[in-house]
Formats: C-alpha cells, structure tokens, sequence
C-alpha cells in the first residue's frame, strides 16, 4: 500500500480513481468550495434561505473530520506521522473554537466499524 501523509506538500490519492496526486489541501479546498458553490446555488436559483454562520461550520468540521478519519484508517497503527495526527487532534478538542463542534460530535474521530442499527 501506497503511504499517505496529511501534509499540504506531500502528496495523497484520496480515493481511488478520482484525483490522484492531489495534496489534502488541494482536497479540503475542493469539498468547501464545493459546499459553497452547492449552497449559493441553492439560494440563488431554488429560492432557499442562506444557511446560517453555526452550520457552515458544522458542515466543513464534518467534511474535514471525514477526509481525517479516512486518512487515519489508511495509516499504519503504530506509525509516527498517525500518532503525531492524533495527538494534534486531541490538542485541538480543547481549543475553545474547536470545542463545540467535538461536544456536538463526540464521535466524529471515531475509527472503529460500527454496528448496523435498525
């Protein structure tokens, strides 16, 4: 398996074949610009309201939080570089802009399969 690091100079294939050798930034760029641009539509041509300041920050944490938990289960347990990603994880639930959105999502880090609910 190829690595995979999480930095905006190194390189990724975020998923399989759709943009190979894009860098996560390039990634995480793409997906917010493209709830932007899916959001401006709305307004401007299905007459919806503008979704409010709290969940375009919801939203994006949520899409970030995804590529990161993908990426985190592609990694080695025991690497290095996955256990420094953890650690910054952690650090950022207790920053104050960050605490919210990880009360509000306990489990969005949560990288173990869970079972199917009916």
């Amino acid at each position: 398996m190829k690595r995979q690091y999480i930095s905006e100079k190194e390189k990724v294939t975020c998923c399989v074949g759709f943009a190979p050798g894009l860098s996560t930034l390039q990634v995480k760029s793409a997906s917010t610009l493209n709830l932007i641009w899916t959001q401006h539509n709305k307004v401007q041509y299905e007459d919806a309201s503008p979704l409010p300041l709290p969940q375009w920050f919801e939203l994006s944490f949520l899409g970030w939080m995804t590529s990161v938990r993908l990426w985190l289960r592609l990694q080695d347990h025991g690497s290095p570089i996955r256990i420094s990603a953890l650690y910054v994880l952690h650090t950022l639930r207790g920053q104050a802009n960050y605490r919210r959105l990880w009360e509000q999502h306990p489990n969005s880090l949560l990288l173990a399969p869970t079972a199917a609910t009916n």
